[in-house]
């Protein structure tokens, strides 16, 4: 069995190493399908987000997530919230991109229906030049 071709992120987006192989796993999570230009641009910005998190984590691995302010009152760690809003942004990227677990069945029935729509107009276009279109003249 041969692997797929390796698509490459567009050549416009920027990807650290460790994004690069996040966004090597994001195409290989969806082998069934195309990745049309945007989809890919999304994926790298995913990709992005990955890695990002991974890196805010680190920062806050072993530490409780509070911090002490200027009065030495506690308060919640800012890292914690830039963790939360990358880890929505990776939400909203994933639904995008159909790559979601309740998205995956409706993304091949839209792909299965792109398909059968572009079958139903080559035919029409066949019958058309033939002088046999679906109109009555």
């Amino acid at each position: 069995m041969t692997s797929p071709p390796e698509i490459p992120p567009p050549a416009f987006v920027r990807l650290t190493p460790a994004a690069l192989s996040h966004f090597r796993a994001l195409i290989a999570s969806r082998p069934d399908g195309p990745w049309p230009d945007l989809d890919l641009v999304l994926a790298a910005f995913l990709a992005r987000t990955f890695a990002e998190i991974e890196r805010v984590a680190a920062e806050l691995a072993g530490q409780s997530g509070v911090i002490e302010n200027r009065c030495g009152s506690p308060r919640l760690d800012p890292r914690t919230r830039i963790a939360d809003m990358m880890s929505r942004r990776a939400m909203t990227f994933t639904r995008l991109l159909n790559l979601h677990a309740t998205t995956r069945g409706r993304r091949v029935d839209k792909i299965n229906a792109r398909q059968a729509e572009a079958e139903a107009r080559k035919t029409v276009a066949a019958l058309e030049a033939e002088g046999r279109g679906l109109v009555a003249r």
